[in-house]
């Protein structure tokens, strides 16, 4: 295994993984899970942004010994990058695809009754687990279907079951009816099939959180690991704290007289002389270009609006005739414990997910805190 990169300084925009601080949340799930808990480490999307690669290196040294991806090339990426652990694929394959799950030793979810049917009659030697629809109405078999597939399954030569899921729709809302009637159904199904020697998961990081009794064998934590809770304001999990900083450069700090316009369309006007600092990144980057005129930033400890249209490079912030913000300046975009990524979800009506990851491949991660 190779070390972490150094963090240095350089002008490029940089999201730096603090892997201490994944390894740390880790450690607070552990303690908030009864110790016959395993963890199923979710590592799909890049790690959620921060590296699939690094980050499974770390979970695999804390002890993680299942990882979950959804597509078959983030599998593999994970595999040619020297990682060891079981692999769940939690996509839908194609059938030509199945010989590669037995040649990578990865764990296909049997998502639909066709991927089911061709697990059956190709007889390739695989490991699955069957996904349960009780109520998501997304992927996974009927109910009422599965004890048959079950049985066929489970007397098949060269098949071996590994697992059983479903997934929750609502977890992320405490005493949620719905969350509640998907728990009593999968609990309902389980006392028709023989699952000895299966691992039976249910929860993701809200329902980990909030429905106790959906922890069964295994839970499969996603944002958690990375920091974040389902709520901004519910935090079940004590210890929690952000792993990824977004950080960028003042690239420029120029004067502004009272009415001049900043960046395309002249979308904001300077109400009084000030002054605009540029900072070398945009929506190629991955900001949202909605936090024109309505995000902010953290330079020098202080928080600065985005003013004028997000560029494709650029952003442009105003900081004012007495700041002492400088060209060279590092900024921070979120990730520490007090301007997190909550923030942004906050402005743009959505969630941490798809703030972390939209963050671009032009975006260098650097690694900190830990051996990998």
């Amino acid at each position: 295994m190779g070390k972490a990169h150094v963090a240095v300084e350089s002008p490029e925009p940089q999201a730096r993984v603090r892997l201490g601080a994944i390894r740390r949340n880790l450690e607070a799930l552990r303690r908030y899970l009864h110790p016959s808990v395993r963890i199923i480490g979710v590592v799909k999307a890049d790690a959620y942004g921060h590296g699939a690669v690094a980050v499974s290196r770390l979970l695999e040294s804390a002890g993680v010994e299942h990882l979950a991806v959804v597509t078959l090339q983030e599998a593999i990426a994970l595999r040619e990058g020297g990682i060891r652990a079981a692999i769940l694929v939690l996509g839908v394959p194609g059938r030509e695809e199945l010989p590669l799950y037995e040649r990578y030793r990865l764990e296909l979810a049997i998502t639909a009754p066709e991927v089911a049917h061709w697990v059956v009659e190709d007889a390739h030697r695989i490991r699955v687990h069957v996904e349960v629809d009780t109520g998501m109405a997304r992927l996974g078999l009927d109910p009422d279907s599965v004890p048959t597939w079950w049985e066929r399954l489970r007397q098949h030569p060269t098949v071996e079951l590994a697992g059983l899921y479903t997934h929750l729709a609502s977890a992320s809302e405490p005493e949620n009816r719905q969350t509640r009637e998907q728990i009593r159904r999968f609990r309902a199904l389980l006392g028709r099939l023989d699952t000895e020697g299966v691992l039976i998961h249910v929860a993701s990081s809200a329902g980990i959180m909030h429905y106790p009794e959906a922890h069964f064998d295994a839970v499969r934590p996603g944002i958690a690991l990375y920091g974040y809770a389902p709520s901004p304001t519910l935090q079940v999990v004590s210890g929690l704290e952000p792993a990824l900083c977004w950080m960028a450069r003042v690239v420029s700090v120029r004067f502004l007289p009272r009415g001049a316009s900043v960046s395309y369309g002249a979308t904001w006007r300077a109400p009084r002389p000030t002054r605009i600092a540029t900072v070398n990144v945009g929506y190629a980057d991955g900001v949202d270009r909605r936090l024109s005129n309505r995000g902010f930033v953290e330079i020098r400890g202080q928080r600065y609006p985005i003013v004028g249209s997000v560029n494709m490079d650029f952003i442009m912030v105003e900081v004012g005739l007495h700041s002492p913000v400088r060209f060279g300046d590092p900024v921070v975009l979120f990730g520490t414990p007090s301007w997190h990524a909550w923030h942004w979800a906050e402005q743009l009506d959505t969630i941490p997910y798809e703030i972390l990851v939209r963050i671009g491949t032009r975006v260098r991660r650097i690694y900190e805190g830990d051996r990998i």
